[in-house]
């Protein structure tokens, strides 16, 4: 590897080129500091490949492929602007199969080919009865598009799972599906280059520095479980916590008490949480407190509820009152937030 200015020399070779469009694409590493990430670009619809009986058909779009074996090869900018179609071997008559669909790349400045291009590769798996398993790209240097679940003779056409990477430019948002990609995806994150992704089946988006991954814009809710005989009121949503950053969102709601009457002296504890608590990851450090409404027989009042560092919920009569016997009431508990532990 020499060390260039480009453009300056105005000497280029198709890998300095490549080198050169580097800068601007995600993916780098240490072990392939000019290389980025394999993909197709997002915005790449499912509908990029379809498929009949007889034959698949894979239609216009655009992505990047770093799938050489040197390092300072850098990735190939690539763009199909015209339908590619390709037979579609026949089903089994008994049981279903998936086969496996990708990009192959050949430059001879680069590889043993002795031609440059790209070409579509089609392998065929084998039928199974029941979770029938896609067979490897068979060559080096291809990029994985995805899969045709090709049914048993007569159930219909083959349908196209989308597999292929997003490639995205440099320090841009990454979609993943699923949380299998999340996790393969932070092992090319680190604190000098935190790494974006959008989760779409959870509409989530995530930070990660290589050690896990944490929501930036609220994460999914999950819901804590009361007892100690209250419940959730008809029609309001249950208590919930979620991260957003560094924080905890704590997301309140109205609990009511069936049965039994209260009568707790005022700055006595009443937990209300015994069957279910915070879950670990989400609890506060230190206790925190807010005002909380509480009603009984229609008399209206204020209390204090806490989250205790432990994880659980509780509340607190204001000094000196009293939460009467008589009939039953409930609490209407506030949403605030405290920092992640």
């Amino acid at each position: 590897m020499t060390v260039t200015l480009h453009p300056v020399n105005g000497t280029f070779s198709g890998r300095a080129l490549r080198q050169i469009a580097s800068v601007n694409k995600a993916g780098a590493t240490a072990a392939r500091p000019l290389g980025c990430r394999t993909g197709v670009r997002p915005g790449t619809p499912a509908a990029t490949v379809t498929a009949t009986s007889t034959t698949w058909m894979l239609h216009a779009h655009a992505g990047v492929a770093d799938v050489q074996v040197a390092a300072e090869a850098g990735g190939y900018d690539y763009a199909i602007d015209a339908d590619v179609t390709g037979p579609v071997t026949a089903a089994n008559g008994t049981m279903p199969r998936r086969d496996t669909l990708y990009l192959a790349f050949s430059d001879p400045g680069e590889d043993t080919s002795t031609a440059s291009g790209i070409a579509v590769g089609y392998a065929v798996g084998v039928p199974a009865t029941t979770n029938p398993v896609a067979p490897a790209i068979p060559t080096t240097r291809a990029m994985l598009l995805g899969y045709l679940a090709v049914p048993k003779s007569g159930g219909g056409a083959p349908v196209f799972i989308p597999a292929w990477d997003y490639a995205v430019a440099a320090g841009g948002i990454i979609p993943v599906r699923n949380a299998t990609e999340l996790a393969a995806l932070a092992a090319f994150a680190s604190a000098e280059c935190p790494i974006y992704a959008d989760q779409i089946d959870t509409r989530t988006l995530l930070r990660s520095v290589g050690a896990g991954w944490i929501p930036m814009a609220g994460g999914p809710w999950t819901d804590i479980t009361v007892g100690s005989g209250f419940s959730v009121a008809a029609g309001y949503t249950p208590l919930a916590v979620r991260r957003v950053g560094n924080m905890i969102e704590f997301r309140g709601t109205y609990l009511t008490r069936a049965g039994a009457t209260l009568a707790v002296t005022g700055g006595a504890q009443l937990t209300f949480n015994a069957a279910g608590s915070i879950p670990a990851a989400f609890r506060p450090v230190t206790h925190q407190r807010q005002p909380a409404l509480i009603r009984y027989s229609d008399a209206p009042g204020v209390c204090e509820f806490i989250a205790l560092a432990d994880g659980a919920l509780a509340v607190v009569p204001a000094a000196g009152g009293t939460l009467p016997a008589g009939a039953p009431g409930g609490f209407t508990l506030p949403s605030f937030s405290w920092p992640a532990p």
